[in-house]
């Protein structure tokens, strides 16, 4: 059973983000090192949990009724991913005023791009050389979802 929960515990949040096989996936070349990495409180974090084994993070940037997510899952989540980001849209929809989730992915990041698409995210842009990494600069893919009963420009 999958499970959601906003958490406040920066500690926990700050030892998911840094994992080695994520933080080199949510981080750019300003990002500190991953001993350095602080999580911002202002922000909005929800735990994902399949039958009570953590699988990671969601965190979101609220911005009016459209939020920027960015998904930090652990490798344990890998084959539950889908399942997981479609229900936790769900949990999102059902449990916050939030109308429309969107999300900027480089375009190097293909499973992250793919794992949007299939938990219902259209694309809607592209920005060029946004997003700076090992020196390079790689273009990016915005997406986005609108709650259901909500038409959104």
């Amino acid at each position: 059973m999958y499970t959601f929960e906003r958490t406040l515990d920066m500690e926990q949040v700050r030892q998911i983000v840094t994992h080695p096989r994520v933080y080199g996936h949510v981080s750019d070349d300003s990002a500190p090192p991953a001993s350095g990495y602080k999580p911002n409180p202002d922000l909005f974090y929800l735990l994902a949990r399949f039958n009570d084994v953590l699988l990671g993070c969601w965190v979101f940037l609220q911005m009016e009724d459209a939020w920027e997510v960015h998904t930090c899952l652990l490798p344990n989540a890998y084959g539950r991913a889908k399942i997981a980001g479609r229900k936790m849209l769900d949990w999102l929809w059902q449990n916050t005023g939030a109308k429309r989730v969107t999300t900027a992915v480089p375009v190097t990041n293909k499973l992250a791009i793919a794992l949007a698409k299939e938990c219902g995210m259209t694309e809607f842009d592209h920005k060029t050389e946004a997003y700076p990494k090992n020196g390079k600069k790689h273009d990016v893919v915005l997406l986005e979802i609108n709650r259901p009963e909500v038409k959104c420009p």
